[in-house]
């Protein structure tokens, strides 16, 4: 068990600490927040996370609120060719953007932000990569899932990776906000 500096207990399983994060090793490490009741059921929510893939892999978590047992609110991972994608479910329909950019560059870090309020946007580095307007509008489902960083649904996604900072905010950032996130974090990772 390991807590934040906000307090927010979490059950680490093999992610490692070094110097800009956690390693995951894409077998089985992962990070279990519990179920974080403030991340679902919200009309509007942030997901922010600095990622280094050691290997581009398909279907990899990065954090999530989706497990195979409690069900799916959103998700951050790649999709079946390997692209970024934010996932969230709207009345148990899947809404995914993905990056237009494609993949990340194995090796190199990069500071993946998402955005769901009337439309949801990806962002990298802080540049606006992609938006799209989903179909169906109200809130990001509400589920029993824990939120799980470096992984998503269960243990086959589990990325290879060093993950750095993650925040949620259960609000939509401005993309000023974004920029001084960025502006405010990069020397830790570049």
């Amino acid at each position: 068990i390991s807590d934040d500096a906000y307090g927010h207990l979490c059950t680490v399983t093999g992610a490692t600490w070094g110097s800009q994060g956690r390693t995951f090793d894409g077998v089985d490490d992962l990070i279990d927040l519990g179920d974080v009741g403030a991340l679902e059921g919200i009309p509007e929510l942030t997901v922010n996370v600095w990622v280094k893939q050691n290997i581009i892999e398909a279907n990899m978590g990065i954090v999530a609120k989706f497990t195979a047992a409690g069900g799916r609110s959103w998700q951050i991972d790649t999709d079946s060719l390997a692209k970024v994608r934010f996932d969230i479910s709207i009345a148990s329909v899947e809404i995914p953007v993905l990056f237009a950019s494609g993949s990340l560059t194995a090796g190199v870090w990069t500071m993946v932000t998402a955005v769901k309020d009337t439309t949801m946007r990806m962002y990298k580095n802080s540049l606006q990569d992609n938006a799209a307007t989903p179909a169906s509008v109200g809130n990001i489902d509400a589920t029993t899932s824990s939120v799980q960083i470096g992984s998503y649904y269960d243990v086959n996604s589990c990325i290879n990776a060093t993950i750095g900072e993650v925040w949620a905010c259960t609000r939509a950032l401005s993309v000023q906000e974004i920029q001084q996130i960025y502006l405010s974090t990069k020397f830790r990772y570049m």
